[in-house]
Formats: structure tokens, sequence, C-alpha cells
């Protein structure tokens, strides 16, 4: 593939992998379906990479690691993925324990699972905190981090997920 035909290379870059960077991704993947991008962010987690690799990220930049971005948006050009080794390693832990990476349970603890179900079942953050799950605010609180841990960004997404993933 020579330079005419290979896709583009497009650069994000974010602090954070929040909402509004999933955003950002979500319009460049809409607008250039087969570009590749490079994101780079201050830090970055196995559940953050969960979030962005459906949408075109096709590798990781840490802003530490910025002098080398010639280096990586070639290999990005040439087809190739990279991440930075700290969080490569975290992937392959992940993929070495009892639920492989992209699996469900993989991206909550029990107890978050759990708490999603309650809320896939039509409860509210005060039945979770009946239940003795957690505190009203504590369970928006984890509802929050556990929707932007899976890349959604409402209640119904994460009912959605539970289904799909038949968490109920």
């Amino acid at each position: 593939m020579d330079a005419r035909t290979a896709p583009p290379v497009r650069i994000r870059v974010a602090k954070v992998v929040d909402r509004m960077c999933r955003l950002a991704l979500r319009r460049t993947r809409v607008a250039a379906p087969d570009s590749r991008t490079v994101l780079v962010v201050k830090s970055m987690g196995v559940h953050a990479l969960t979030a962005v690799a459906p949408l075109g990220v096709s590798a990781v930049l840490l802003h530490a690691e910025a002098t080398h971005a010639a280096d990586v948006v070639a290999t990005v050009a040439a087809g190739a993925h990279r991440l930075p080794s700290g969080l490569r390693d975290e992937v392959l832990e992940v993929s070495r324990r009892s639920h492989p990476l992209g699996r469900p349970r993989a991206l909550m603890s029990p107890h978050e699972a759990d708490i999603l179900r309650l809320v896939a079942q039509g409860g509210t953050a005060a039945d979770v905190a009946r239940a003795g799950y957690a505190t009203e605010r504590g369970a928006l609180t984890m509802l929050s981090r556990l929707a932007t841990r899976l890349g959604v960004d409402s209640r119904a997404g994460l009912v959605s997920y539970a289904y799909r993933h038949h968490l109920v």
C-alpha cells in the first residue's frame, strides 16, 4: 500500500478518555470511516482502551512519549497498531485472568454487575441503597463511572449493555 492509497492518519489529543473524547472520536469515525486515529492522552487504562478501540483508534501515545509521534504515525500509516508498553502489559494481564478482555465481567467487579443487574430490572438508585449495595449517591456515582468505562452515555445504554451481554 503506497501513500496515495493508504487511509489517512488522524491525531486526537485529549487529557483523559471521557465522554467528550469519545464523542470527538465517534465524529471522526463517522466523517472518515477508513481513517486511522492516533490518540494522544495523559494516561490510559484497559477500560478506557476498550471504550475507544471500536471508535477507530489504531494507536495510543502518552503525552510523555510525544517525541515519538512521527514514528507512531508512520507505524499506523503502515497498517500496524501501537500501545504504550505499560498498557500493553496491562492488557496482557487482564487477558490472563479468568474472564478475558472484552467479556462483560472483565469490565466490572461482581459488585458493579449486581448493581447493573438491579438497575436493568428497573431499580432506582434508592432501590440499590435499600438492597444494601451502596448509598443512593454512591450508586449514582458507580453507575456514572461504569457508563464511562463501558462507553455508553446514559442509563438506557447501561440497561441495553446488560441485556446484550446476558447480565439480566
